[in-house]
């Protein structure tokens, strides 16, 4: 069987550009990974062997690459970002330093609009740790 010039261009395409495109991209599908950091590893533990991320999507969406609804949502952490001071927030007062970023989805008026929504992560990496601070 003789292949004409033509499908022999798109076999090579998908042969050598999907690997290398979707090595570039990363899969925002993967599976999850068990951790093995504790309370006592260091920082310097866990950069020594995290990859380092060479993809970055913003602003951040509602859905993971390449399922892009029409719903003119987007995250945003413009409102209060990490170290920024926070003196009292719904009601309740803090008097003290933003001990991270909010990421809240923008687009709409309703403020409870993501909660429940899954978060896709933007490159690798790992959580190493979540705590409630004071408040």
């Amino acid at each position: 069987m003789k292949l004409s010039k033509e499908n022999l261009l798109i076999i090579i395409f998908f042969i050598v550009i999907t690997p290398l495109l979707t090595m570039l991209n990363g899969c925002p599908f993967a599976p999850t990974e068990t951790s093995e950091v504790t309370e006592e590893t260091t920082i310097e533990e866990v950069k020594s062997t995290q990859e380092q991320t060479i993809f970055f999507q913003y602003p951040f969406k509602d859905y993971p690459i390449g399922k892009q609804p029409d719903d003119g949502l987007y995250w945003d952490c413009s409102d209060n970002d990490f170290g920024a001071y926070l003196g009292t927030w719904g009601g309740k007062v803090y008097n003290g330093f933003h001990s991270g970023e909010d990421w809240n989805l923008k687009g709409s008026e309703d403020n409870t609009i993501d909660e429940g929504k899954i978060v896709y992560a933007i490159g690798k990496g790992r959580v190493v740790k979540i705590s409630k601070l004071s408040g």
